[in-house]
């Protein structure tokens, strides 16, 4: 797993296709060296495919890509994929907060949002791509404290209409179009309207520390209490929030038809007021 020119500091993540660990390069002999973290043992993370060639699809659409709130791209080479390292993820932030506080509160998540949004906006509005699997685990911070979008490995390309197939997603995140047990997979859904709703979930699990449900369907209990309670209600329930502003953005991002679901733009424009 760990080339000759490499030193393995620690493993970072591991999934049932890649593992992701921390590595010391010695005098990397690709693109990496153009980066601005470049010295004589430049520190990757490097992300592994249990499969050859698995990661050949990602690495050629996350190296086209280049935006401040994306965890950079350095290179491809012997069918891993080099990336810039982060010191945490969104994940382990709000983590951190818990049991006591159970969130970051509405001030440090809406801060951190506006950063994941304008990522999310530079794939939708400039790269035509849709993510299809925003979670916080997938949301790196770096020492800065900002957020960086990670793991393009269920990106697609949209159409001129903005649809696109899903590859690979999260149950948790999901919104029903593809949550639904018997979801078609060779149907195209609404790729900025999946992200949007990943995103509102993002949303309450900054502010609460959970996910709300564990899956967008009707036979999930605390969906079906969504789906039956006015969104206020089931928004006050969920996140205990004095911010009637904020629940009214969060149940926006949350609106069931996927056509009744604002941008990315929108989402952010009403975050700024």
């Amino acid at each position: 797993m760990v080339g000759e020119d490499e030193e393995f500091e620690k493993m970072l993540g591991s999934g049932t296709f890649n593992e992701v660990y921390l590595a010391r390069v010695k005098k990397p002999k690709c693109t990496c060296t153009s980066l601005t973290w470049g010295c004589e043992r430049c520190m990757f993370a490097v992300k592994y495919a249990k499969f050859q060639g698995q990661l050949e699809r990602e690495a050629n659409l996350h190296s086209q890509i280049s935006h401040t709130n994306i965890v950079k791209f350095a290179c491809y080479k012997n069918g891993s994929i080099y990336m810039e390292p982060c010191s945490s993820d969104l994940s382990r932030l709000v983590q951190m907060c818990r049991p006591d506080r159970k969130g970051i509160g509405f001030q440090k998540a809406s801060k951190l949002m506006k950063g994941i949004l304008s990522g999310v906006m530079y794939l939708h509005t400039e790269m035509n791509i849709a993510h299809m699997d925003l979670k916080v685990e997938n949301v790196l911070i770096d020492n800065d404290g900002r957020p960086k979008l990670c793991d393009f490995g269920g990106s697609s390309i949209m159409d001129e209409l903005g649809n696109c197939f899903p590859i690979t997603f999260s149950y948790t995140s999901a919104p029903p179009e593809l949550a639904g047990i018997n979801a078609d997979m060779t149907q195209s859904v609404s790729g900025q309207a999946v992200d949007v709703w990943s995103l509102g979930v993002m949303f309450i699990y900054m502010l609460t520390g959970s996910y709300p449900w564990e899956r967008a369907i009707e036979d999930c209990p605390e969906y079906d209490d969504w789906l039956t309670l006015p969104k206020s209600k089931g928004l006050s329930r969920l996140l205990n929030m004095r911010s009637s502003y904020g629940n009214y953005v969060i149940s926006c991002m949350l609106e069931e038809s996927p056509k009744s679901r604002p941008t990315c733009v929108q989402v952010l424009e009403l975050l700024m007021n």
